[in-house]
Order: structure tokens, then sequence, then C-alpha cells
């Protein structure tokens, strides 16, 4: 899409798993790898050391049907979205070839659940976990079995849907950029 942007944008969505699939708690943790922190592979890579983008997110959509695993990149004014997308696509590689460190897992483990300790804390936060188990995860007493499901992933798990996910053929990409300052005369 060409439209007046101060910076261009990339978004990238793979179909995925649906919320009650062990999958989806894989990528989950994935995600953490690739983009929660300053000390994640792809805010490292692609932010800190090519400068190529400003800034990276991503989610899992969880669902009842299979839905998708999202990543949105803000790129500097000028940017260049097929750069970031195949620096994306080459670190997504590399985790379904070669998987992930222990330091890394521990460390989305971590995230996960201290995020999920959080949540719980509350009773506005209680009332949604077990809302959301018993709806899309099809019993709400699996919620507490999550911090054990979260210990028990395996980097191999993570290499797994890695490399079942993030298949070239299997992604949409949507980019914004601002139109070339020649067409727009």
């Amino acid at each position: 899409v060409e439209s007046p942007a101060q910076t261009p944008l990339l978004h990238m969505a793979f179909h995925s798993s649906a919320a009650r699939d062990p999958e989806t708690l894989h990528m989950s943790l994935l995600l953490n790898i690739l983009t929660v922190g300053d000390s994640s592979r792809l805010h490292r890579r692609l932010v800190e050391d090519e400068g190529i983008a400003l800034s990276i997110g991503a989610f899992v959509d969880e669902g009842f049907d299979p839905g998708l695993t999202y990543f949105s990149l803000t790129l500097p004014p000028g940017g260049h979205p097929e750069t970031a997308e195949r620096r994306v696509l080459e670190e997504q590689q590399l985790v379904a070839d070669e998987g992930d460190t222990d330091a890394e897992l521990n460390k989305a483990r971590n995230i996960v659940l201290a995020d999920f300790w959080r949540g719980m804390s509350t009773i506005d936060g209680k009332a949604g976990a077990i809302g959301d188990f018993a709806v899309f995860h099809g019993n709400y007493e699996k919620l507490f079995n999550l911090p054990y499901a979260v210990e028990s992933v395996t980097a191999e798990d993570l290499q797994q849907v890695a490399a079942a996910v993030f298949d070239e053929d299997n992604i949409t990409v949507g980019v914004l950029v601002a139109p070339d300052e020649e067409d727009a005369e």
C-alpha cells in the first residue's frame, strides 16, 4: 500500500494452530525468543546490528480455529521492506534448522511464566484466564497445568514448530510505504 507515511511498515502473517493445539504454546515461547526484549534475536539483528528496523513485535492469534502468527516491523524512513522481510525469514530458517539455545529457551519460559503469574495476581486476571481456557482450550482446569506445560517444552518442540510454520509458502506480507517523491509530483 502506498500512502503518506513517516516510516515504512512491514507485516508478515503465517498460518498457525488453534489455541488448544500444543504448537500454539510452542510458538508463544518461540516468539519470545525472536522478538521480546532488546536481547531477542530479531531485535538484536534488525534493530541494533543492521539498523534496518526501528522496532519489531509479534504475537500468535489464539482462537477456536487455526489462526495467525503475526510479525510487525517499523522501518526507518526510507527503509527497505524487502531487506527486512528477507532478514526475518533468514532468522526464522536459522531457528528451524539449528534450534535455539538453552539460555534463550529458559528466558522465554521465564517471560511466559512471569506474564502468567502477573495475570493471575488479580481477580480480573483469574476470571479472564479461566474464561479463555474454558472457551478456547475446552476446559478451564487446563489453566492450572500451564506452568508445567511451559516447563516441559523442549528446544526440539520450538524447532519443529518453526519448521512447520515459517515457510515462505505459508506467508502473507503487507507493506506500507510512502509514494516516491518523483511519483507524487
